[in-house]
């Protein structure tokens, strides 16, 4: 093998846990996004006038939506602000 390639699959190996952070924000920020639009779908079900019984529900839906994205963002936040190593 040639320096050069060496040198290239060393790099490759170096640089494997930046892309596999990249790839794993990247995959937080998706779901995030689909939470936000449930969510917001919840919400809107919401105020289009449900009985008590599914007004609770959908109540309950969008807190457990919410706190979940809370803890996604608080992750993603946590990721970006890591330096790569």
């Amino acid at each position: 093998m040639k320096m050069r390639k060496i040198l290239q699959k060393v790099q490759d190996f170096l640089d494997a846990d930046s892309r596999s952070q990249q790839q794993q924000k990247d995959s937080i920020s998706e779901v995030l996004e689909k939470l936000k639009e449930k969510e917001k779908k919840l919400q809107d079900e919401l105020e289009h006038g449900v009985d008590a019984q599914e007004k609770d529900k959908l109540e309950r839906k969008i807190a457990v939506c919410h706190a979940q994205r809370k803890k996604g963002l608080a992750i993603l936040k946590q990721l970006r602000t890591q330096p790569s190593e």
